[in-house]
């Protein structure tokens, strides 16, 4: 008997339907004509339920969809239609998904500030795989027990609504290994997690005619470039609370960096129990970026009239009255912090 229930209301919170759904598939080349045993919305909301429930096979699938829907088709069927255009529908469709997060007014404001061409975000995340894929994806491995893993990596513009790049590898492939792989063109704004964090990336984005927002990564030297002593960061955020200023990063001193460091919300601020070591809890508390730009707005108010890129700290609020969302909005503004 056929399920009344419809499982493709589980995209609705994305603003996709059936129809849209549908169109989505032509639009990729997954579906070349309307009649045919493999419905793309079914397709898509079964591959995506056994995908939860663990390694998805071909006979699953089709009997899953059988149970479901009432309509047969071969498992070869279906292993014949997990091709390219497959992909690109599974891309197209987290696509939309993932623009569903981001306010519409947001997108349309940057775009017509017109300061950024393209927004790259960039992340990864792990999956778990069969134990027999061990020696092509590596994973995790002691004298007792083995785990098989991959990582994908994707990089999305924010603007554009599109994939750069998505890919599947080894798990040996840390971070660290991808961040040199991102695309960057002149007009870019990079923001990525502290893992990729390197000082000769952010060299190679300044060159490139990029801008980048990076998490701050815990013991990454930091130096004052007026004097060229090193920056003491949890001193600096205990006695300031809120900190904008400009600093100097590297062995050699020499990759100008914005440091913006605004107490972070309770929740995150109390963090896991692992993080509650030493002064690391303390900087935890805040939440610390460094922002590489290709020029920097004066903030009169906060320098002196010093002018552009001289050292500032906002110091004019309590921690807890910060708010960090409009600080790091700033960042997105053609004034820079002027705004604020």
């Amino acid at each position: 008997m056929k399920n009344t229930s419809d499982p493709c209301d589980f995209f609705a919170c994305a603003g996709l339907d059936r129809d849209q759904i549908r169109q989505l598939a032509f639009e990729t080349g997954f579906c070349e004509r309307a009649s045919g045993k493999i419905n793309a919305p079914d397709f898509l909301i079964h591959l995506c339920l056994q995908s939860v429930a663990g390694t998805v096979s071909c006979n699953d699938l089709a009997a899953r969809v059988e149970a479901h829907t009432g309509v047969a088709a071969s498992r070869q069927a279906y292993w014949e239609r997990t091709d390219e255009s497959c992909l690109r529908f599974f891309q197209r469709i987290l696509e939309r998904i993932m623009l569903s997060k981001c306010s519409p007014d947001d997108i349309r404001t940057i775009r017509r500030q017109g300061r950024f061409k393209r927004i790259l975000l960039q992340d990864s995340t792990i999956i778990k795989l069969p134990l027999r894929l061990f020696e092509a994806f590596s994973g995790v491995k002691n004298a007792h027990t083995a785990v098989c893993n991959a990582r994908i990596q994707g990089i999305y513009d924010l603007l554009s609504g599109h994939f750069l790049q998505f890919s599947i590898d080894p798990y040996s492939k840390n971070d660290q290994a991808a961040t040199l792989e991102i695309p960057m063109q002149a007009g870019d704004l990079v923001l990525r997690d502290r893992d990729y964090f390197r000082i000769q990336v952010i060299e190679q984005h300044k060159r490139a005619g990029a801008d980048s927002i990076n998490r701050y990564k815990h013991y990454t030297a930091l130096y004052d470039p007026a004097t060229g002593q090193k920056i003491n960061l949890l001193e600096l955020l205990t006695s300031n609370g809120s900190v904008d200023m400009m600093v100097s990063a590297g062995r050699e001193q020499t990759v100008p960096i914005r440091l913006i460091a605004v107490p972070a919300p309770e929740e995150t601020a109390k963090g896991p129990p692992q993080n509650n070591l030493n002064n690391f809890c303390a900087i935890a508390t805040y939440s610390v970026c460094l922002f590489s730009a290709q020029s920097y707005s004066s903030c009169d108010s906060d320098t002196g009239g010093r002018g552009a890129g001289a050292p500032y700290s906002r110091c004019d609020a309590h921690p807890q009255d910060v708010d960090a969302r409009p600080l790091f909005s700033a960042l997105l503004a053609p004034e820079g912090l002027s705004t604020l």
